[in-house]
């Protein structure tokens, strides 16, 4: 009877300290996961501040753009002012030809030519401003068409962004929820070690008991 205890008492040891083995397993599974989670945390920050900067340098760069279709616009207003003086030089130079084509009779063959050399001058440099005027005012379309594109790329940026706020929530109440079943299990287990070694106990009781009993009833003179 009492080799019986004896092994008893050696398989419940035996099975407290498996359950021990198991939570100490458990805990050190669940300070991996805290670690893990904090490792991903600190990477989507990371991450996060890298896109943040990103979005930074593409407003700069729109306000760089920005600045320079001012400066092309002040500059197309220039060159048609000048355009517009010209003109009005180029009316008063005809004037101040006709006034000499009128005082001078002699000269007026020679007048008359140099009228259409003016004339040709002033078409050839009217045809090359119109040009430049044109060429501006397709650099300002080209600008517009890239500040057009840029802010189009903020915008993808900051929905990808939103995109990895909404998974880093996620990811992070998945992990809590992990977190709370693994606590939830790890209860149980010790719930269920303190409920094991209360039977244990009780049967260990019951059994010095029925021993005790059965040395009185059997030897009593040895008891």
């Amino acid at each position: 009877m009492l080799l019986v205890l004896l092994m008893l008492l050696v398989l419940l040891v035996l099975l407290v300290l498996l359950m021990l083995l198991v939570l100490l397993v458990l805990l050190v599974l669940l300070v991996l996961l805290v670690l893990l989670v904090l490792l991903v945390l600190l990477m989507l920050l990371v991450l996060l501040v890298l896109l943040m900067l990103l979005v930074l340098l593409m407003l700069l760069m729109l306000l760089v753009l920005l600045v320079l279709l001012v400066l092309l616009m002040l500059l197309v207003l220039l060159v048609l002012l000048v355009l517009l003086v010209l003109l009005v030089l180029l009316v008063l130079l005809v004037l101040l030809v006709l006034l000499v084509l009128l005082v001078l009779l002699v000269l007026l063959v020679l007048l008359v030519l140099l009228v259409l050399l003016v004339l040709l001058v002033l078409l050839v440099l009217l045809v090359l401003l119109v040009l430049l005027v044109l060429l501006m005012l397709l650099v300002l379309l080209v600008l517009l068409v890239l500040l057009v594109l840029l802010v189009l790329l903020v915008l993808l940026v900051l929905l990808v962004l939103l995109v990895l706020l909404v998974l880093l929530v996620l990811l992070v109440l998945l992990v809590l929820l992990v977190l709370l079943v693994l606590l939830v299990l790890l209860v149980l287990l010790v719930l269920l070690v303190l409920l094991v070694l209360l039977v244990l106990l009780v049967l260990l009781v019951l059994l010095l008991n029925l021993g005790n009993g059965m040395c009185l009833f059997l030897l009593p003179d040895s008891c």
